[in-house]
């Protein structure tokens, strides 16, 4: 489905770390740079970096529960699941 790290994901100062798993090395995913940024800024994007595997996966489960349990022509959350089929698009990890 996606070549990226599936997690979990912590993270330490600015570098983002990958646990090592039964079928994935850990190691360093990224890191949030120096710059003009406030610290809580850098801090904050380094968590968001590090939750990006459980977003993932929780987005991709109430899409799928989605596709399930609503109606097909429930036109009031379609304009939603097309939010949400797009942002996993978007991360290249959902191709239906």
């Amino acid at each position: 489905m996606s070549n990226h790290h599936p997690g979990p994901w912590s993270v330490n100062c600015r570098q983002i770390t990958a646990e090592e798993t039964d079928d994935h090395m850990g190691g360093l995913v990224a890191t949030t740079r120096p710059g003009p940024f406030p610290r809580r800024v850098k801090n904050a994007n380094a968590r968001l970096i590090a939750a990006a595997p459980e977003l993932f996966e929780a987005l991709a489960d109430l899409v799928n529960l989605a596709a399930v349990a609503l109606p097909k022509t429930d036109v009031e959350t379609d304009g939603e699941l097309e939010d949400a089929r797009a942002a996993l698009k978007k991360a290249g990890v959902y191709d239906q």
